[in-house]
């Protein structure tokens, strides 16, 4: 396949052919393209107080046996391996 400049598209250049190439300038373009041209988001986080008391006291009732769990499952595992909280510290 021929292109407007006159080369073979299809042309193996090191281990890729010229295609590959194109393709992947393509999508890189694209890419900073669409990062470049986003407009300012007018958004933020809940404020303090903002939550209704009655919502808030149901997530943490939700939460309540997950946390637990998870506590449950953190001292079970490090009692078995001593690296594990480290580990647990480091991607937390």
């Amino acid at each position: 396949m021929i292109n407007n400049n006159g080369y073979d598209i299809c042309e193996k250049k090191g281990n890729k052919t010229v295609y590959q190439v194109m393709k992947k300038k393509f999508v890189a373009l694209i890419c900073c393209g669409l990062l470049l041209s986003a407009d300012a988001a007018y958004a933020m986080h809940i404020a303090e107080g903002i939550l209704p008391f009655h919502w808030a006291a149901f997530w943490f009732v939700i939460a309540i046996p997950f946390v637990a769990y998870g506590l449950y499952s953190l001292n079970k595992r490090s009692r078995d391996d001593l690296s594990f909280k480290p580990l647990v510290g480091l991607m937390a």
